[in-house]
């Protein structure tokens, strides 16, 4: 049985496999994390949804939800004014680790 850290390192090796420049593995707080935008009317909780995994593209960003295991809930690709905007909110959450392709 895999760890909840294990199952996002597999899923982080795997955006960088289909052509992610880079992913990024973030925990998330308490705090209700997002509402609004792209990711329509879900309410993101730390207890529900804790890990949040970005892999960066050339022009979009592919964002995935996880749950406590670090299994995929819930993904969608944000692009442009979306995804600036979508990066400085996951600013506040700690950043669990980071690969890079290269």
């Amino acid at each position: 049985m895999k760890t909840p850290l294990e199952a996002l390192k597999d899923l982080a090796r795997g955006e960088l496999e289909k052509g992610a420049k880079e992913v990024h593995v973030f925990r998330m707080g308490q705090r209700t994390f997002m509402t609004r935008g792209r990711l329509p009317d879900l309410l993101v909780r730390g207890g529900s949804l804790p890990y949040l995994v970005c892999a960066l593209r050339r022009e979009e960003l592919r964002v995935y939800l996880c749950d406590g295991k670090g299994r995929v809930s819930f993904g969608d690709n944000l692009r442009g004014e979306e995804m600036l905007e979508f990066m400085k909110e996951v600013g506040a959450c700690r950043r669990l680790f980071s690969l890079r392709k290269g």
